[in-house]
């Protein structure tokens, strides 16, 4: 019964038309204007001024877009002293909206005041407006309806929230040193084509060393022609033993003067002395032979 006299009083003072008092209450958004980031969340009052005492303060339809705001609650403010009609009201964030919010008391009061507080979120970027409904808003006294008017509803703009811009290290990094430019790699020298090793220079083909052996006259010596060539094209001569015979060598040539020079000697000193040399011959034919030689003396 008391919530159908709720229903009765409400439905009155939306539809009532005689109008007792020519000075209208107020009502306004505060604040009119308003920029918020995305995200982030925000509050509006609705602030009512009576132009006379008042008791009863009633709004059916409260509108913004359900794709830029979000309501999150509704509070009561603080224009009357105690609530003996207290209807919070209903909020479809479907449709962007809030219906059926009505505040009365007992007490009356002539004293501007808040009526209800809301609040909402940013959900996505954009402009929007908060309307009260003008046919759906209503004030009175007692029951009886009086003058109204709506000074302003609130234009809200939601902003892209920009990241800030990262704090300064505290100790900024050494800056790399100055990479010198990227070079092609070095190309490999051009290998020459293969050639045939070179042949070894001509020899004699004997060589002979300048010491030789008494005994046999053998000397070393190196003939191009006993040479050989190893598979990985290398020179190796090879050593050979000859016997080389001398008809003539310095030492007999010596040996053979030595001995003429000693005949020599011998012969013109038996001019002047003769040699005996047939001293242990028998005494007979050793007389012959001296006076043979005398002889032979005379003769010459």
């Amino acid at each position: 019964m008391k919530i159908l006299k709720i229903f009765l009083v409400i439905s009155f003072l939306l539809t009532a038309t005689n109008i007792v008092t020519a000075t209208p209450t107020t009502i306004e958004i505060q604040p009119s204007t308003l920029a918020v980031d995305e995200g982030n969340t925000f509050t509006i009052t609705l602030y009512l001024r009576p132009s006379e005492i008042i008791n009863t303060v009633a709004t059916d339809l409260i509108t913004w877009n359900p794709q830029i705001l979000e309501c999150l609650s509704i509070e009561r403010g603080n224009l009357f002293e105690t609530a003996t009609i207290w209807i919070e009201g209903t909020i479809d964030n479907d449709n962007g909206k809030i219906i059926n919010m009505c505040w009365g008391s007992t007490l009356t009061t002539s004293t501007a005041g808040i009526f209800v507080t809301i609040d909402f979120k940013a959900k996505n970027a954009g402009t929007t407006n908060i309307i009260i409904d003008f046919d759906k808003f209503g004030v009175a006294n007692n029951g009886i309806p009086l003058e109204k008017q709506i000074l302003n509803n609130c234009e809200v703009t939601i902003l892209t929230e920009s990241p800030p811009p990262p704090d300064p290290p505290d100790n900024p990094p050494d800056e790399p040193p100055d990479e010198p430019p990227d070079e092609p790699p070095d190309e490999p020298p051009d290998e020459p084509p293969d050639e045939p090793p070179d042949e070894p220079p001509e020899q004699n083909t004997t060589q002979n060393e300048t010491e030789s052996n008494p005994e046999n006259n053998e000397t070393e010596n190196y003939n191009d022609n006993q040479s050989a060539i190893t598979d990985d094209n290398t020179y190796i001569p090879t050593v050979t033993t000859q016997t080389k015979i001398d008809f003539f060598p310095p030492t007999i040539i010596g040996l053979a003067l030595i001995c003429i020079s000693i005949l020599i000697a011998f012969f013109l000193r038996g001019y002047n002395k003769p040699i005996d040399i047939f001293k242990d011959e028998d005494p007979e034919e050793k007389g012959y032979r001296k006076n043979q030689r005398v002889m032979r003396g005379n003769l010459t």
